[in-house]
């Protein structure tokens, strides 16, 4: 075929084959919900393969599923969460049950099943070793997710404190929240966390104080977070907040909210 003849190539932009969740922004109207079914029996629970069902040890854990009617849990957040606590997991994915095939789902479609089956083949025992406590956890530096390390184009600028628009909004209070907390600084030091640092002169005693590990939240919104209601995670490439705990109005205000957070680096977010 002459180059007179042939015909240009079409260049299409790819669509997910699933509908994503509707995210909020936190700029946009206050009384505009995004998808949220807080109910207390919507969540699923996460199983070790290498313990028989009906003991407690088989139990990796439970998280709730708020995203639509009859519960829906993120994909992306619920593999990553499994993979960190498998030993930091390269590999590890679902089934729905045991001995069944590997789940292939897209990082933002969602869970909806009531229980899945995490595999870890990175560990030739099947009765593969889980840490057990924060404590326990070695930070995997050099094994970050794919999907949060893509995020770190938004903690380059420096900020004292970060304010998150749609948890401040018409707000008469805020407070400083320090991501990892401060009860936390022996594993601080240890796991070399202040490499992520802006100021890395700051002593043992303030190492978690630095402006990488603080964003400023309205004070309700603060004791849900150490309350451990929510976490801080990646979906659609955009830092979201994700509800895992019931609340009376959070969870419906916030759940899928959008936020920007600059300045905050994203090894503090896992």
């Amino acid at each position: 075929m002459d180059a007179q003849t042939a015909t240009p190539a079409v260049t299409s932009k790819v669509t997910p084959s699933f509908t994503p969740s509707t995210l909020r922004s936190s700029l946009g109207d206050p009384t505009v919900k995004a998808e949220y079914a807080g109910k207390a029996d919507n969540y699923i629970t996460f199983l070790h393969p290498g313990y028989n069902d009906r003991s407690k040890q088989s139990v990796l854990f439970r998280l709730q599923a708020f995203n639509r009617d009859g519960g829906g849990l993120h994909f992306g957040t619920a593999l990553a969460a499994c993979r960190l606590v498998a030993g930091n997991s390269e590999n590890g994915f679902f089934t729905h049950h045991r001995d069944g095939p590997k789940i292939d789902l897209q990082y933002d479609e969602l869970l909806r099943e009531r229980k899945y089956y995490f595999y870890n083949p990175d560990v030739d025992n099947e009765i593969y070793p889980v840490y057990k406590s924060f404590a326990d956890w070695i930070f995997p530096h050099d094994n970050f997710p794919p999907e949060w390390s893509i995020m770190n184009e938004d903690s380059e600028i420096d900020m004292p404190v970060i304010s998150v628009a749609g948890c401040l909004r018409r707000a008469d209070y805020f407070a400083r929240l320090h991501l990892i907390p401060r009860s936390e600084k022996d594993w601080f030091e240890t796991s070399g966390m202040d490499e992520y640092n802006l100021n890395r002169q700051l002593s043992r005693d303030w190492m978690l104080d630095d402006v990488r590990n603080a964003i400023a939240l309205r004070s309700d919104i603060h004791l849900a977070f150490d309350g451990r209601k929510f976490v801080i995670v990646p979906k659609q490439s955009k830092w979201v907040i994700q509800f895992l705990g019931q609340t009376n109005s959070l969870g419906h205000n916030f759940h899928n909210t959008h936020i920007r957070l600059k300045g905050v680096a994203a090894q503090r977010r896992l």
